[in-house]
């Protein structure tokens, strides 16, 4: 995508339909297919963002007045998950617009990591033995309307931690050394609570 110049253009219009901001588009048709992102400023008196293609306006999305409203009703206790396990959540926009959610997990370090969505869905099955462990972790719901958002943040509640994982990727499977030749051995290991383990923390 390069910015400053092509057919494509991003407008923000205010209340009185003047134009905040616009920034143009060059992008090559392979971004076309899988869609783009970008970055852009916040005005209070924005009322719409416009998409356009030359002289024609593909799509306008307008700022309704309310915020959503979110909350997590399944972790809502004080429990031990395993396995895989149906997050739910409920939400309401009192526009009436569709929401959009996007699920997060973690709240033990400070640190959220992105496990679903976005989705219009109120619900998501999370295999726990596949994320770290803690004795007070969380799932964090961000639901949006377009233009304004809300969020939840669900009661703790407690993941077993795991075990580190290990593997060796030198030498590869099939490979024949001489017995006059020197080995050079590579191994790998990572944990899910503490990331990726190096040093002394690694042992032939």
């Amino acid at each position: 995508i390069q910015d400053g110049d092509g057919e494509y253009m991003v407008q923000l219009v205010g209340q009185n339909a003047e134009v905040l901001f616009s920034r143009k588009y060059s992008i090559p048709a392979t971004a076309e297919a899988q869609g783009i992102g970008d970055t852009l400023p916040w005005f209070d008196a924005l009322r719409s963002i416009q998409l356009w293609r030359s002289e024609t306006l593909l799509f306008e999305r307008i700022r309704t007045p309310s915020p959503p409203e979110v909350r997590v009703t399944y972790p809502d206790s004080m429990v031990d998950l395993s396995g895989v396990v149906t997050v739910s959540w409920a939400g309401s926009d009192p526009d009436g617009d569709i929401l959009t959610y996007v699920l997060f997990y973690g709240g033990s370090n400070g640190e959220w990591t992105h496990v679903a969505g976005p989705t219009t869905a109120n619900d998501e099955q999370i295999n726990m033995d596949e994320v770290p462990g803690g004795s007070s972790v969380q799932f964090r719901i961000l639901a949006s309307d377009g233009f304004n958002s809300a969020e939840y943040i669900s009661t703790p509640f407690g993941v077993a931690t795991k075990a580190p994982t290990a593997a060796i990727v030198a030498p590869e499977d099939g490979v024949v050394v001489s017995n006059r030749m020197p080995m050079w051995l590579r191994g790998i290991g990572h944990d899910l609570e503490d990331g990726a383990l190096v040093g002394e923390q690694l042992r032939w």
